[in-house]
């Protein structure tokens, strides 16, 4: 697995903090993933629009 670095507002790493419970690396991660499946799939349709130029 890689490892990267990301930065955050104080304000939402204070928020972040209210909920110890929560595996914050796995919501990033998750996040992540979903982002790259909306993206590939509106790659995709645009691929398959007859309004898209070849």
């Amino acid at each position: 697995m890689v490892k990267i670095i990301i930065k955050i507002p104080k304000e939402l790493q204070k928020e972040m903090k209210l909920y110890p419970g929560i595996n914050w690396e796995s919501v990033i991660k998750n996040a992540f993933i979903e982002k790259l499946k909306i993206l590939q799939l509106a790659e995709k349709l645009g691929q398959q629009s007859k309004l898209t130029e070849k």
